[in-house]
């Protein structure tokens, strides 16, 4: 089940305790696979909805280890972090893990009932609940808990999915699956922000060069291709376009002629493309 405690003011071991762990082959001290907490699939069930249960400071594995116990499925949103402790004379890098939203633990449990009466409709939660609303001798919480969120004393579940204003996904079920993804692992988290950045610099280029494709495949003329003047003293001899046509319709040409090298700045509209005969009807000569 992983440590219960990441403070020590109720006197129990603090979170992820390494006084019972031995440093590895690297000088360091991880969490065993069997105390690593990690993010469930999260996904609602019929007749049940993922609610947010608020608990006292350092209570949320608490809270959320009874509930499991009590068969609830359960998610505390937990981050991954190293330290150096000491364990005897010498103290090594030990991993950690805290909760990400201090003080909230999330609970798969069934929906409110809607009663019918006199004064209107009341709403009665079913028996999965109860061991939320357990008191120990001194009618304190046994599970830590202080309240679940809800509206006007409704118990409210908690949107698993949404869009925010600028198309991000937004909610339980996204955050889950950045936790499994590492984002909230400290070690895990450069590499992922690398890896981010190369994709969003590759969709930017490919996007330019998308559009450069587009741009490009307007113009009648582009740099490289065989032309051929039809009018004037160039006519019939075929030259090199040295740039695509500009704005202007207007194109550089060059050809060897006399043992030296010959340019001339022409129209498009005076030119015949020989590395592209189908641009040379009227329709694509307007575009430029």
């Amino acid at each position: 089940m992983g440590a219960k405690m990441y403070g020590s003011r109720t006197g129990a071991k603090a979170d992820n305790d390494n006084h019972q762990r031995k440093p590895n082959e690297n000088g360091e001290i991880p969490i065993p696979p069997d105390e690593r907490r990690g993010a469930p699939i999260i996904e609602n069930e019929p007749g049940k909805g993922w609610f947010c249960i608020v608990t006292t400071p350092q209570g949320e594995y608490h809270c959320a280890d009874g509930l499991s116990e009590a068969g609830i499925a359960t998610y505390v949103p937990t981050e991954t972090h190293w330290q150096r402790r000491r364990k005897g004379k010498e103290a090594y890098p030990t991993e950690l893990q805290r909760p990400l939203l201090r003080g909230y633990v999330f609970a798969l449990l069934g929906l409110p009932i809607a009663r019918q009466g006199n004064s209107g409709t009341t709403y009665e939660l079913p028996p999965s609940w109860a061991p939320i609303f357990e008191r120990d001798a001194w009618g304190q919480s046994k599970l830590k808990v202080l309240h679940v969120l809800g509206l006007k004393g409704k118990p409210v579940p908690m949107p698993l999915e949404y869009q925010n204003a600028e198309g991000q996904r937004c909610g339980l079920a996204p955050l889950a699956e950045e936790e499994r993804a590492g984002w909230f692992d400290e070690r895990k988290r450069p590499a992922l922000i690398s890896e981010q950045d190369r994709l969003k610099a590759q969709a930017e280029a490919d996007a330019q060069a998308a559009e450069e494709i587009r741009r490009r495949a307007a113009l009648p003329v582009w740099a490289g291709d065989v032309v051929r003047p039809k009018t004037g003293a160039m006519a019939g001899h075929d030259f090199t376009a040295e740039n695509d046509n500009d704005e202007r319709g207007k194109v550089r040409i060059s050809r060897e002629m006399f043992g030296q090298t010959v340019y001339a700045t022409i129209s498009v509209r005076e030119l015949e493309n020989l590395s592209r005969p189908e641009v040379n009807g009227a329709a694509a000569l307007r575009r430029a």
